[in-house]
């Protein structure tokens, strides 16, 4: 390792180090502490002071001391360092094998300080193969602000996210729902069923099962119906501007029903702006009317192919 000479207090006076005849070990002492460039007034603390020796050799400088070479066995019980303790580039600053940096909370990054949150327990979390989702919401393509799951969601059922839900919010259905009632979404909220997901019906509702509001916005929407007896409507359309893409109505998938749907889709009087693109699919039973439009307006946009 490099020498690197500095001066050494002795008896009020100051002397140059030297290589063959000192031998220095930082150490703390009990209450004291090691101060880079402190006060040397300073009642409460034992200090050591480096120079930085100028360009001919004089030890008259008081700049900040950058160590260029390994401290080796130096110990230090307690560094603290008054102003900026800097690494260099090509620098480490690293512990032993066996040792750790005990680094309090709200340390910086690259000048920007972290909040209380990020904290060991917390990255312990996110780091050692744990579920952390009680640190984070998911996120899909867009926000979601609900996720309705039979595990690990917000709700296990459609209904009671439904219920919780805000204007703008988004819904995202990962499991299968089931409704024995009629069932009116009017907020102006997203809906999105992830494929395959689907409602179930296997009651006689004697009029529609879903109604539609203005401004609902919904993918992949799927209902199934196995009833015996009669139901009138499956989807009702009662308000403006809603937004349907892939919505499905399909009738006894894999049930016994042999019930009658009387219309599948239904647009009600004087309602404008709704885009609907789906299916009805018959598999058992039967359904009169696939589409019935009572809007009397040309800007409702609907196709609803029958499989």
């Amino acid at each position: 390792m490099a020498q690197v000479n500095v001066q050494i207090r002795e008896n009020g006076n100051y002397r140059e180090s030297k290589c063959f005849l000192d031998d220095l070990t930082l150490r703390s002492y009990a209450s004291k502490f090691i101060i880079i460039n402190s006060d040397e007034s300073a009642s409460n603390y034992k200090v050591f002071r480096i120079r930085k020796p100028n360009i001919d050799g004089l030890h008259n400088s008081l700049d900040d001391v950058s160590f260029i070479t390994e401290l080796g066995d130096a110990t230090f019980n307690h560094l603290t360092a008054v102003g900026k303790l800097t690494v260099t580039q090509t620098s480490e600053f690293k512990d032993t094998a066996s040792g750790y940096f005990n680094i309090n909370n709200g340390f910086k990054i690259e000048g920007i300080s972290t909040e209380s949150t990020v904290s060991s327990p917390n990255l312990n979390i996110l780091t050692n193969g744990s579920n952390a989702d009680q640190l984070h919401s998911h996120k899909s393509n867009k926000d979601i602000d609900l996720v309705v799951a039979s595990v690990g969601g917000d709700y296990t059922d459609l209904w009671s996210a439904y219920a919780a839900a805000n204007t703008g919010d988004v819904i995202l259905v990962t499991n299968d729902q089931v409704t024995s009632v009629q069932r009116i979404l009017d907020k102006q909220i997203e809906i999105i069923f992830k494929p395959s997901v689907k409602i179930s019906c296997s009651e006689d509702i004697g009029s529609s099962v879903i109604i539609f509001g203005t401004n609902i916005i919904t993918k992949n929407f799927t209902l199934v119906l196995s009833q015996t007896g009669t139901t009138i409507m499956g989807y009702e359309f009662d308000g403006d501007l809603s937004y349907h893409e892939n919505i499905k109505l399909i009738m006894n998938d894999g049930g016994a029903g042999t019930g009658i749907l009387t219309e599948a889709y239904v647009i009600n009087s004087s309602k404008k702006g709704n885009y609907i693109k789906g299916l009805t699919q018959e598999i058992s039973g039967t359904v009169s009317d696939i589409f019935t439009d009572n809007s009397g307006n040309t800007t409702n946009d609907a196709m609803i192919r029958g499989v």
